[in-house]
């Protein structure tokens, strides 16, 4: 057992969407959800079963850690299973009266490129090998895990029997025909799935009303339908191929994502903003500490950076550092940059030396645009520095007129990098018909106006800061 659950230490979680309704959000106690296989699908099965040299218990379990894989979203599930108990005893315990049964963890890897048949064969042997330890009470297992004490191994339980008591009661005849029988009973454990092998598979989920809704539970039962119909359908296939939705819910999929929309693909976020001006020339675009400045006014500034900015040697597609506060400057660099074809390269005042360091060297940005204050306090680099504030009387003899550089919604927008959480940050190279789909996407989907107005309180370093300053 020790062998078995290393390296495992956290019960699987199932990741279920609109787990609760309103109505049934806290309520206590168990309730059942049932589905009947079709005679054919389960006559399919058998054969499966017959072909791998497997049992439909395994075929069913392997369809449980499937469908617990996807749903948590994990290749490594635990889940429990309920065992017999009478394959290490003593000789004549198959007669004997008593109860043997015992639940037992089950750990099974779920690899995406892993074949069906072979790896059913897998589960097959793994579940024989655990007959001379099925004796092992689940407390001793839980203690030799990795599981931290007080955290259950596994949630979800698997039981499978060869019928149903009513059934198998009927089955005698004579008084037993007439009676009808209801076997009640109840685990321990938030999720519970049986199995009952009649001549069409049932299957039942029990589940805890305080932990689960009965809508996801009956979508649950039917996702498990689709593996087994998935299974049946091509047993050659690997694991990742095997569909978990159903035809309904593709098609849904499809309808969702049919989000095929027009925009301009001939323009880039710059070009948008200078028809703009041309529509509202006087409109207040800017309001910074209290002053103003029109869509004509930022937009003759951000031409005289683009013009100084071309003079320097930018191009479409370079990267161009931003190194300035929030202010009026950083609506010209951003502008200024992209009118003169180069992509803005927000570097963040508030970043550390050693990360900014990093993002100049990396992008290998030739031009760097900051502010006097803050032009000090840029670590060692070898690019051009065009200090906005204290170079603006040269800025300013630049032409007023919108630069005239030929440039596709293909090219650069902006370069943004990632926070570096897994390794080294990442530069993320973001075009101009991206920017322009999400705009016109976020001011369809928001209903914005003329009359609104939008605070700029995100980093120009994180992309929230896109959809507030040009939609």
């Amino acid at each position: 057992w020790q062998k078995t659950l290393k390296g495992f230490t956290a019960p699987t979680q199932m990741r279920i969407e609109g787990q609760f309704d309103k109505e049934s959000r806290g309520e206590k106690g168990h309730k059942e959800e049932e589905l009947r296989l079709s005679e054919s699908l389960t006559s399919s099965l058998h054969l499966l079963a017959k072909q791998y040299e497997v049992t439909v218990n395994t075929i069913l379990q392997g369809a449980w850690a499937l469908l617990l894989s996807r749903y948590s979203g994990e290749e490594d599930v635990v889940y429990g299973a309920t065992r017999a108990g009478r394959h290490w005893s003593p000789a004549g315990t198959e007669e004997m009266v008593g109860l043997f049964i015992n639940t037992l963890p089950v750990r099974i890897m779920v690899p995406s490129d892993a074949e069906l048949g072979p790896w059913l064969k897998k589960l097959r042997e793994q579940h024989i090998a655990v007959r001379e330890h099925e004796y092992v009470s689940l407390i001793d297992i839980q203690g030799w895990s990795d599981v931290p004490r007080g955290v259950p191994l596994f949630e979800t339980l698997v039981v499978f029997e060869n019928f149903l008591l009513d059934s198998a009661l009927k089955a005698r005849g004579g008084p037993w025909a007439n009676r009808d029988l209801t076997l009640l009973e109840q685990t321990s454990f938030s999720l519970t799935l049986s199995g009952y092998l009649e001549s069409e598979i049932i299957l039942r989920i029990e589940y805890d009303r305080s932990c689960y809704d009965k809508s996801p539970i009956s979508r649950m039962l039917t996702h498990l339908r689709t593996l087994l119909e998935g299974m049946v359908d091509q047993p050659e296939r690997t694991l990742a191929s095997i569909p978990i939705l159903t035809r309904e819910e593709r098609d849904h999929l499809v309808e969702w994502n049919d989000t095929e929309a027009q925009y301009p693909e001939d323009k880039g976020i710059h070009q948008l903003f200078e028809a703009q001006v041309a529509r509202a020339p006087n409109r207040t675009a800017v309001v910074h500490n209290g002053k103003e400045l029109s869509y004509n006014e930022l937009n003759k500034r951000a031409n005289q950076l683009a013009h100084h900015l071309i003079s320097l040697g930018v191009k479409t597609d370079m990267p161009v550092g931003l190194f300035v506060e929030r202010s009026f400057d950083m609506a010209i660099g951003v502008l200024g940059i992209l009118k003169a074809g180069g992509a803005y390269l927000p570097l963040d005042p508030g970043y550390p030396e050693e990360r900014l360091a990093f993002m100049i060297h990396d992008s290998k940005t030739p031009v760097i645009v900051t502010q006097k204050r803050l032009s000090e306090s840029l670590p060692g680099h070898e690019a051009q520095t065009v200090v906005i504030d204290s170079d603006w009387d040269l800025i300013m003899k630049k032409d007023e007129e919108n630069p005239s550089v030929q440039s596709s919604t293909a090219n650069l927008a902006y370069v943004m990098y990632t926070s570096g959480s897994t390794g080294q940050p990442k530069g993320v190279l973001v075009p101009h018909s991206g920017v322009v789909n999400h705009c016109l996407a976020v001011t369809k989907q928001y209903g914005i106006q003329s009359d609104d107005r939008v605070l700029q309180f995100f980093s120009i370093n994180f992309d929230g800061s896109v959809e507030e300053l040009f939609p």
